[in-house]
This record gives structure tokens, C-alpha cells and sequence, in this order.
């Protein structure tokens, strides 16, 4: 078994002597602010999967529970076709709990509580996305 020796990460001019990672981080809050970035409420059906049929969706919910996805489940079974919301939603930095670099991101268990409380209060923390 080989481990990689720690090391201190790699630090560009080009980005004020910080890591990739860590600009990447100090960027989240400028782009969120901007507004420019839209994300629109829908789903998609793709019908070339070699078994079954796909279904895409992005659902505009404060956090995926079994509640939330059995709600987006009565409403497309109500068209069982594509749809997109003509309204676009945006979010600032401050709205939305948690930002990341991964994708599909999950609770951890340990905050599933905070998670179910704010659903029930109904604040937006996050907008789920990502074909959930």
C-alpha cells in the first residue's frame, strides 16, 4: 500500500497566492450575489434509456424529503410530460445553507434534524437541483 506524503497544496500569483480550491470558495459568494445565475423549476423526459424511461428534474424544494419527492411525483404523474417554469429563480449567497463543489450533494446525518425543521418551517435553504 502506498500513501501520499502530505504536502502544502500548490499556491498561483495568478489567484492572489491562494490554492485552486481555495478561490474557487472566495468566488460562491460574488457569482450567488450577481443574480446572474437562473436556475428554472422542471423535468425531462429521455425516452433512450436502454431500459425504462429517464426522468430529469429540478424541483424548487427548501431540502429532498420523501414528502417533498412524493409531491414532485403527484404533480408530473398529473402531466407525465416535459415542463419548464417560465419563472426563473435566483439565489444570494446568504439563502441557501449549503455550497459546494460536489455534485448531488447530501444532508450528513448529523444535520437531517436541522434539515426536516427547516422544511416544516418552510424556509429556503436549497434548491434542489442536480436531477433529483
Amino acid at each position: 500500500m502506498y500513501e501520499v506524503p502530505p504536502r502544502e497544496p500548490l499556491r498561483y500569483p495568478e489567484l492572489d497566492g491562494m490554492t485552486r480550491f481555495d478561490w474557487v470558495e472566495s468566488q460562491q459568494k460574488v457569482i450567488a450575489d450577481s443574480g446572474e445565475i437562473q436556475v428554472f423549476e422542471g423535468w425531462t423526459l429521455h425516452r433512450d434509456y436502454a431500459y425504462g424511461i429517464g426522468l430529469h428534474a429540478t424541483i424548487d424544494v427548501p431540502c429532498l424529503t420523501i414528502e417533498t419527492v412524493n409531491e414532485f411525483v403527484d404533480r408530473f404523474l398529473a402531466l407525465e410530460s416535459d415542463y419548464r417554469d417560465p419563472v426563473p429563480r435566483s439565489y444570494r449567497h446568504d439563502e441557501i445553507a449549503h455550497w459546494g463543489l460536489e455534485s448531488n450533494a447530501l444532508v450528513e446525518p448529523w444535520d437531517w434534524a436541522a434539515a426536516e425543521d427547516q422544511a416544516r418551517l418552510g424556509t429556503t435553504s436549497d434548491s434542489a437541483s442536480n436531477g433529483s
